[in-house]
Order: C-alpha cells, then structure tokens, then sequence
C-alpha cells in the first residue's frame, strides 16, 4: 500500500466536516513511510479488495476512517504491533478504482487525533476500538507567540530554497490556530516516520510547537549550507571557465 502525500489545506477541516461522524470501532488503513496530520489531504493506494468495498461503504455513509502510520513499512499485511497507537481520523474525498481488479485510489482529508485502545478486528481488514485525543490548553499568549515565530521560520525556509506549494504560505498569514499552524508546519518538516509520528502524539501545544521550532531551525541551517555549497562551486566553475578562456586567447 503505497501513500502519496498532496498538501495541507488551510481552514477548519472539523468545522466543515460536521455532517461526518467518526464510529467508536472505525476501519483502519495503515500508511507505508507516511504520517498524516489534522488539515493534510493525502491518496492512499489500497490493494485490499475487501478494505476498498468498506472504504466504499464509509464513504458512502459519510463515516470517517482511521489513519495509523506502519513502524516499519516492510510487511505488506501489518501485524498490529506494527503500527503506532496515535493515528488520524479522515474524511474520503474519493475513491478511483485502479485499473487491476481489487486495487483502487482514496483520496482522504485528515480531520483530528485520536488513539487506539484496541484493535478488534485484524482480517480481513483492520478495526480498532478509539477515543479521541484531548488537546491541551491552546489559548494564551506565549502559544500565539511560538505560532507566530513558526510561521517566520517557515517563511524563512521557504526563501532559503525550500520547495513548497505558494499557497501554503500564503495562507499562514490568515491562520491564527495555533493547532492548525503546528500541524501545517509537522507536515511541512523533512523528517522521518518516527519523528512525524512524535510530533503527531504529542498533544501538549507548547512542546510540539518549540519541537517545531527546533525542526525548522535545522532544516534552515540545511539549507543555507546547501545553498553556501552550491554558490561556492558555481564560482569556482566560472574561474576555471575564466582561466580556459584566457588560455585559449593566448
């Protein structure tokens, strides 16, 4: 099963989401080598033909599904052991049936958090038994402060070379949420499973928001390296071109 991550989408997802209900045992799909946070669209890959006509089911009701990250992405069936305990709820947007027989495309829209107390059912796909994860105090001063300084270093980021789609940024300006900013800026962090999976279970605001900061700060030092690496060889390719050329004049 193999996850392509589109972008996050600024807003309320939960506001807009209201018509959909999260069940108490919902269907579990597990990511391969991706984590997914509250605002994030992504496309699932699903080869589970049974898993893809309950997928359809869910969508069909208006019911949101379980998103639980792999810890490891090598087996294909994952034991249960195998996934981390804090996952996301998701609205399905779409589901495109692939063009083999019991594969197909679910395009998902992460909601919020949540943990898994059990799973009650393994095949032919998994059902876990949940309950929401409560969120931390996210009104004060000192939160509104670190969010605005997250919203800089990720501005920042972006005009030392990173890639990232316009309106993400763009769209920051407007977000005053402090949950939606830290998660628009985990899913904007290059790290690895396990730390995007740290940063998802933490649900203390001020400590995922300064692990954030301590993320971005890195990737920037990254970056201007990069970019001090690559203005260094640029000149010294003009000076050897300079010294060729003055060469071949004599």
């Amino acid at each position: 099963m193999a996850d392509f991550p589109i972008m996050p989408t600024p807003g309320d997802p939960q506001d807009e989401k209201t018509s959909y209900k999260l069940p108490l045992k919902p269907i579990i799909v597990p990511l391969k080598d991706l984590v997914v946070f509250p605002t994030m669209i992504v496309s699932v890959y699903v080869r589970n033909s049974d898993l893809i006509k309950a997928l359809d089911e869910a969508f069909r009701k208006q019911e949101l599904i379980g998103l639980v990250s792999q810890k490891s992405a090598r087996q294909p069936v994952p034991p249960t052991d195998n996934l981390y305990e804090v996952g996301t709820s998701a609205t399905i947007l779409q589901i495109i049936q692939g063009s083999k027989s019991g594969d197909a495309m679910v395009v998902v829209e992460a909601i919020s958090r949540f943990k898994v107390k059990k799973y009650v059912q393994e095949r032919p796909y998994l059902i876990a038994e949940i309950e929401p994860v409560a969120a931390s105090e996210k009104d004060n001063v000192k939160l509104q402060a670190l969010a605005r300084e997250v919203k800089e270093l990720m501005r920042i980021a972006v005009t030392e070379g990173r890639q990232v789609a316009p309106e993400i940024i763009a769209s920051l300006s407007q977000i005053q949420n402090v949950d939606e900013i830290a998660d628009i800026a985990c899913s904007f962090l290059k790290l690895d499973v396990q730390k995007k999976q740290e940063l998802l279970g933490e649900i203390d605001f001020e400590k995922r928001l300064k692990m954030v900061l301590d993320y971005l700060n890195t990737e920037i030092q990254l970056l201007k390296i990069k970019k001090k690496i690559h203005t260094d060889i640029s000149h010294e390719i003009n000076e050897s071109e300079k010294k060729y050329m003055l060469r071949q004049e004599l």
